[in-house]
C-alpha cells in the first residue's frame, strides 16, 4: 500500500497535496490562454476559489427561480372546466319563411353545463292554436328550417297527427328544463276524409314545448338522451 500524504506536503516530485489553498491538478488551465483570462481563472483552481464559484452559482439559481416565480405569475390563468355561462343575447324574432310564423332560436346541449358543446339552430314558432292546428298541414319541406317548434304554456299529453303533412317527421318532446323526453316518428296522412293516427310522447308524459323535424333531424341536430334544448328568441 502507499502511505497517505499530509496535507500542503510536498511528494517526492514537489507537489503539493490537496489542501485548502492548493491547486488542483484536474483544474489546469490550458496553455495559451490571454494572460488577462489567466489572471481571473487562476483563482478558481484553489478549494477557497471553488467555494467561491459554488456560492455564485447557486445564487444565480436562486435569482432564476425568484425569476421564474415571477413571469409565472403575470401569465394568464389556466383554463378551468366548469358550468360557464351560455347566456346570449338574441335578436327579436323575425317572420318565418313559411306565412303566418315568425321564427324562433334553438340551442342544443348535448353535454349540459359546458357551453362548448352548445349547438344553434332556427326553428319556425308554432305558439297560438291557430298555429299549432295548421302547422306543417300541405307542406312538403320545412322551407330551409331545421324544426317547427310547438310551445305550450304548461305541461300538457295534447296529441299530434300527420293530417296532410305530405313528408316524415319525427317529433321530439321536452319538458320545463328542456330535458329530452324521448322521440316518435310520424308518418304522412293525405286523407280528405278518413280519421288520421295521433302520436304523443313516449310513456304518454307530460311535456312543455315539441320539435318537430324532417324524420332523422333529432340526431343530425345532436338531440340524444342526456341532452338539453332551450327555444326562444330569435334566430342568429
Amino acid at each position: 500500500m502507499i502511505p497517505a500524504r499530509g496535507p500542503n506536503r510536498p511528494d517526492s516530485q514537489g507537489r503539493a497535496g490537496a489542501g485548502v489553498g492548493a491547486r488542483d491538478p484536474l483544474l489546469d488551465l490550458p496553455d495559451g490562454l490571454p494572460p488577462r483570462v489567466r489572471e481571473y481563472l487562476e483563482p478558481l483552481q484553489t478549494e477557497q476559489g471553488r467555494t467561491w464559484l459554488n456560492w455564485a452559482v447557486g445564487a444565480l439559481a436562486l435569482l432564476s427561480f425568484f425569476a421564474f416565480l415571477a413571469a409565472g405569475a403575470d401569465t394568464p390563468a389556466n383554463p378551468v372546466l366548469g358550468a360557464p355561462s351560455t347566456t346570449t343575447t338574441l335578436p327579436p324574432p323575425k317572420p318565418a319563411r313559411i306565412a303566418g310564423f315568425n321564427e324562433i332560436h334553438i340551442a342544443v346541449n348535448q353535454f349540459p353545463g359546458f357551453s362548448a358543446a352548445v349547438r344553434r339552430f332556427c326553428g319556425v314558432h308554432a305558439a297560438t292554436p291557430e298555429q299549432q292546428a295548421k302547422g306543417l298541414m300541405n307542406r312538403a319541406d320545412l322551407a330551409g328550417y331545421d324544426a317547427m317548434v310547438f310551445t305550450f304554456a304548461g305541461d300538457t299529453d295534447q296529441p299530434f297527427y300527420m293530417k296532410n303533412v305530405r313528408f316524415g317527421l319525427t317529433a321530439g318532446f321536452f319538458d320545463a328544463a328542456g330535458h329530452f323526453l324521448g322521440g316518435t316518428d310520424m308518418v304522412p296522412c293525405i286523407t280528405r276524409t278518413r280519421k288520421c293516427p295521433t302520436y304523443t310522447a313516449p310513456g304518454n308524459q307530460k311535456f312543455r314545448f315539441v320539435l318537430e323535424t324532417q324524420q332523422g333531424g333529432l340526431n343530425r341536430m345532436g338531440i340524444t338522451p342526456g341532452a338539453t334544448v332551450t327555444v326562444g328568441g330569435g334566430c342568429v
